[in-house]
């Protein structure tokens, strides 16, 4: 009752729908079958230990699991803001620890490579990977630029959207993570992406 309380929560408060769909995938498919019978008064920093560990010997990702804490240590803090539990379990419940990895960047050379090599097939994955290394923007708001979005004279880029997939064919526009539009500047190279891409697009419209 209470996952399902604050689910409906933070759905009014206007959470993004891709934020919500991964919230419910994982109330329903990792924390309900565990705890759903548990009764609050019952709920404990040991039994919610007992899931952690469970869910790691299962393969689960650090990370994996810690969405999950995340999703507890909530839903439980608004269990206690309404009065429906003393204190908070999950609070002092302990979720295994992030391990960092150094991330692996392509080189100079081997973009160059992959914007070369999608070219021949695919000219939009080629504009796609090329901006994608000019910015630094995320698939999503890449996804949603316009062209209305670049200023040549300025030779920036703004992004102030993104795009998500519910579903299958169900395709969401929405506002970027940080909720906040950002101007972002353009060399040449990334001028020049944009404008073979813009060409390509009259082209089409024809």
């Amino acid at each position: 009752v209470l996952l399902d309380a604050w689910l409906d929560q933070i759905t009014s408060e206007g959470r993004a729908p891709t934020t919500l769909r991964e919230y419910r995938r994982l109330v329903e498919k990792t924390i309900r079958p565990a705890l759903g019978s548990t009764p609050l008064r019952k709920l404990t920093p040991h039994s919610i230990d007992r899931l952690y560990a469970a869910l790691t010997e299962r393969g689960l990702s650090a990370s994996s699991v810690r969405q999950v804490h995340a999703i507890l240590r909530a839903s439980c803090r608004q269990g206690v803001k309404w009065g429906w539990l003393r204190s908070n379990p999950a609070a002092d419940a302990s979720p295994p620890k992030l391990h960092s990895q150094p991330e692996a960047t392509p080189t100079p050379a081997q973009v160059r490579a992959m914007i070369e090599a999608a070219e021949a097939d695919d000219p939009d994955m080629a504009a796609l990977i090329a901006l994608a290394a000019v910015t630094g923007a995320r698939r999503g708001e890449l996804c949603g630029l316009r062209w209305g979005d670049v200023d040549w004279q300025a030779a920036t880029l703004t992004i102030e959207r993104s795009v998500a997939v519910m579903g299958r064919r169900n395709i969401v526009i929405k506002d970027t993570k940080t909720h906040a539009a950002r101007r972002l500047a353009l060399d040449d190279f990334g001028i020049e992406v944009l404008r073979r891409h813009l060409v390509e697009a009259k082209s089409r419209a024809k």
